[in-house]
């Protein structure tokens, strides 16, 4: 079984938002995601095997405003997960009214 850093193949994410995301926010986020998903899916290289839809939740007790989504890495090299934070960075780096981002249980950022 590959693993993703310290991770195993499946990863889940929890962005946290310091506002709740517009319509726009929100499909340029999963836009993103998902233009990442279908590089590293491509039919013709080793890559990430499942990755559930992109969930938000206007008002988690505990979190706030949260997307969540979980990626199934399988045979992807660790550049696939290097790759996803920096497209979800430049993404923060517009409006996107990113507060943080939750790996697993360890937040990086």
């Amino acid at each position: 079984m590959e693993h993703i850093g310290e991770y195993g193949p499946e990863v889940p994410f929890t962005l946290r938002f310091s506002r709740p995301p517009t319509d726009l926010e929100r499909e340029a986020l999963e836009s993103t995601v998902l233009e990442w998903y279908d590089e590293w899916s491509a039919p013709d290289m080793e890559g990430v095997s499942f990755m559930s839809e992109v969930d938000f939740d206007e008002d988690d007790d505990d979190e706030g405003s949260t997307a969540k989504w979980w990626i199934d890495f399988g045979a992807a090299p660790e550049g696939a997960l290097t790759d996803l934070l920096s497209r979800l960075d430049r993404a923060a780096v517009g409006d996107l009214p990113v507060a943080g981002l939750t790996l697993g249980s360890r937040l990086i950022g």
